[in-house]
């Protein structure tokens, strides 16, 4: 990317806080102290909130608080119009807690008891997490410049029963909530189970086997904290609020069927391209070519978690919440979805087989897999495209991007070729 690409893309978010957070969750996590590993879940959400504010604190000494429009800071009451969006903002949590505690009780799949662990909790001590969130809430309100937001218009629409002037606004609102509400629970459950196994499981490394599963685990469970993290808390007063919102039902789709309860349905019962040759079995019978193809796995899963890295406390699915244009984001577009189908390829090696029909059917289920992930690779650009800054990076993409210019390549060297065998052609017709 030019230096100029600093001045263009004044949301990014700076690369600092996912190396940071990275560096700092290795650390946390293999000297976390042997005396708060009892209690596994309130360890497991201290360690979320010490790497939050470690990343924080990076993201503001880089200048994060400069793109934050707070208001002079002077001491100032209240007004009669602050009064009252704080009674429109309260009207709106409230009905919105209401909501999630109906869905999370009522829908089935939230009452196992992999859901449970976060849920409980969480309904435990909701009284105690509405006054820290309304809280938050009148501190925004009276820093922030432009106090006005989704949750306001939606205890506007609720008390006058009409929708506010700016939909646009309510409607990202009311999808951030949702997006918030299927992923931060079905996350804080994979994360969960990471947590545990790496505090209390006794991990044993005897050979490249055991280096590679810990690893890949590992690197599994470095993505899914910074999505914790990410859905959890985004904020106008941080800077890392939601823009914009996926707001068509097909880029709905796409996405969450890639996710529990759906793809275990889906990916089992319609689109399952393994079978009982994987790349373990397939190479075990020679270890140098076993290590070289477990490394290259590791490196692509390792390129795809830096994908997430990048965003820091930013990332979410269906959202745009700035532009990432450093490290794999310069090579292609979509680092992660790349990296995601070359590790299931590298891994289920689908394109081998015990007869030709079972190859065939490999493949065709792979190729339904890779058309999801194109599908939400398109939907996703469509999305963020709204934003100027967004179409500031498909534009340089397209002129300097790997793929485009390996596209560009060979199509004028396609070009050449047809137009030499018209040449060759019209020649010999001339001679004739």
């Amino acid at each position: 990317m030019p230096p100029s690409a600093h001045r263009h893309f004044g949301d990014s978010p700076p690369a600092l806080t996912g190396l940071i957070g990275v560096a700092c969750l290795i650390g946390l996590i293999f000297m976390w102290p042997v005396g708060l590993k009892t209690g596994t879940l309130l360890a497991f959400i201290l360690f979320l909130s010490l790497l939050f504010f470690i990343m924080l604190a990076a993201d503001f000494s880089a200048g994060v608080g400069r793109q934050i429009a707070f208001r002079p800071f002077r001491p100032r009451p209240f007004s009669r119009d602050d009064i009252q969006r704080l009674g429109h903002k309260f009207i709106g949590l409230t009905a919105i807690t209401i909501f999630l505690v109906c869905f999370y009780s009522i829908a089935p799949i939230y009452q196992d008891v992999w859901y449970q662990r976060f849920l409980q909790p969480t309904f435990s001590y909701l009284p105690a997490l509405f006054c820290a969130v309304y809280i938050y809430i009148v501190a925004a309100d009276y820093l922030l410049q432009n106090p006005q937001d989704g949750l306001s218009d939606l205890g506007r629409a609720i008390i006058y029963a009409e929708l506010p002037d700016d939909r646009h606004r309510l409607n990202n609102f009311l999808s951030g909530v949702l997006v918030k509400a299927f992923f931060l629970p079905l996350m804080f459950g994979y994360g969960l189970d990471d947590w545990i196994y790496f505090q209390t499981v006794v991990i044993v490394i005897e050979n490249f086997r055991d280096i590679f599963e810990f690893i890949y685990r590992f690197l599994f469970f470095i993505d899914v904290v910074f999505a914790i993290i990410g859905y959890a808390t985004a904020s106008r007063l941080l800077g890392s609020q939601v823009r914009l919102t996926e707001h068509t039902f097909r880029g709905w789709v796409v996405c969450v069927i890639c996710y529990a309860p759906f793809w275990q349905i889906i990916g089992r019962n319609y689109l399952d391209y393994g079978n009982d040759i994987v790349w373990g079995t397939f190479f075990a019978e020679s270890p140098v070519l076993y290590m070289v193809w477990g490394t290259l796995i590791l490196l692509v899963i390792a390129t795809y978690v830096s994908a997430t890295v990048l965003f820091g406390i930013r990332f979410s699915n269906l959202t745009y919440r700035g532009t990432i244009w450093r490290g794999p984001y310069a090579l292609v577009r979509h680092p992660a979805y790349l990296c995601k189908m070359t590790s299931y390829a590298m891994i289920s090696l689908p394109f081998l087989g015990h007869s030709l029909p079972e190859i065939a059917a490999n493949i065709a289920a792979f190729s339904c897999v890779g058309a999801i992930y194109a599908a939400r690779a398109w939907h996703e650009e469509k999305c963020c495209s709204r934003a100027r800054e967004y179409r500031l990076y498909l534009r340089y993409m397209q002129r300097y991007g790997i793929l485009e210019r390996a596209f560009r390549h060979y199509g004028r060297r396609a070009r050449r070729q047809r137009s030499g065998l018209t040449r060759s052609v019209a020649g010999s017709q001339g001679r004739y």
